[in-house]
């Protein structure tokens, strides 16, 4: 039985493209910068949810289409104006419970590509009187489009359920 193996010549080449190509991808953009635009795009969500803007959330924040993963299932918004009604509807109910804003208590960043991030966070809605009415986590798909970083995906989970980043 002759068996061939490939050459050492031919192992260490292989090597070397594999080891550039991964190289080329990880240098291709700038981790730093783009979790910064993150941030931004989150802060705004943040500050215009507190204000009840369902139709700055809808035409800046989200994606024309999105997706929320709930506790009944997974749920599929396929335009801007379902986008914004969804808010408007919560609203109405947040503003039944006195709700005056949110505040982010703690976010975690994993950039994937240059297009694509995952944000997992834990973030309290207040009541008006300063006290907690809801502490949730959760957790947000981003998508780069021409006009900018959009949520293209939540799902809502505990607190203790914060996605962490590995390397």
């Amino acid at each position: 039985m002759n068996i061939q193996l490939p050459s050492i010549r031919m192992l260490i080449i292989s090597t070397v493209l594999v080891s550039s190509a991964n190289s080329a991808f990880a240098q291709s953009f700038n981790e730093e910068v783009l979790r910064e635009e993150i941030i931004t795009v989150w802060n705004n969500y943040i500050s215009v949810f507190s204000e009840g803007r369902a139709d700055v959330i809808a035409d800046r924040i989200y994606a024309d289409q999105s997706h929320y993963v709930e506790n009944d299932g997974p749920v599929f918004v396929p335009t801007r104006a379902e986008n914004e009604d969804e808010f408007q509807t919560s609203f109405i109910e947040l503003e039944a419970q006195d709700y005056d804003r949110s505040e982010t208590q703690y976010m975690n960043i994993c950039v994937l590509n240059p297009t694509g991030a995952i944000l997992s966070a834990v973030f309290s809605r207040y009541r008006t009187d300063g006290s907690i009415l809801l502490e949730l986590g959760g957790t947000y798909m981003f998508a780069k489009f021409a006009e900018g970083w959009r949520i293209l995906a939540v799902i809502g989970h505990s607190p203790e359920k914060v996605i962490q980043c590995a390397g």
